[in-house]
C-alpha cells in the first residue's frame, strides 16, 4: 500500500467551464464559427429562398450577403440543373434527408461561369474562387 496522496479526478467539465463561450450563448458562439468558415455555408427556406449567407459564401461566389439573403438559390444553379433544386426540395419538404449530392454552381467571377462538382459534405471537391477543383 502506498503513501502517496490520492488525487481526485477532476470534475466533467463543460464549455462553460473551459472558458470557450464564458459571456456568449451557445447561439452566439456557433454563429460566429459558422461566420468565420472558410467554407460557404448557406441556409434556404422549403421554397429555396435564402436565408443565411457566411463569408465564406462571399469569397466562393463572390456576392455580397445583402445581394443573397432573400433570393432563390436558383441564382447559383445553371438552368439546366434547376430541376434538380425542385426534386431536393420535394424531398425535403417530405421529411427525407439529402445527403452527399453533386452539382454545378455559378459564380459571380467573369473568369468562371460554373463551380464544377460542388458537393455537400465533400471536402475533395470543395470549390475555389477560379471555379476550379482544389
Amino acid at each position: 500500500m502506498s503513501n502517496a496522496p490520492t488525487i481526485p479526478s477532476p470534475p466533467p467539465q463543460t464549455a462553460e467551464d473551459r472558458n470557450l463561450t464564458k459571456g456568449y450563448s451557445a447561439t452566439d458562439y456557433l454563429a460566429a464559427i459558422v461566420e468565420a468558415s472558410d467554407d460557404a455555408i448557406i441556409s434556404k427556406d422549403l421554397e429555396g429562398i435564402i436565408t443565411s449567407w457566411n463569408q465564406g459564401a462571399e469569397r466562393i461566389f463572390g456576392y455580397t450577403a445583402a445581394e443573397m439573403l432573400g433570393s432563390p438559390i436558383l441564382k447559383l444553379i445553371p438552368t439546366e440543373l434547376h430541376h434538380e433544386e425542385s426534386h431536393l426540395l420535394e424531398k425535403i419538404r417530405h421529411g427525407e434527408s439529402v445527403k452527399n449530392y453533386k452539382t454545378e454552381l455559378r459564380n459571380h467571377f467573369p473568369e468562371a461561369e460554373h463551380i464544377p462538382d460542388f458537393n455537400n459534405n465533400d471536402a475533395e471537391h470543395q470549390p475555389n474562387p477560379s471555379g476550379k477543383q482544389v
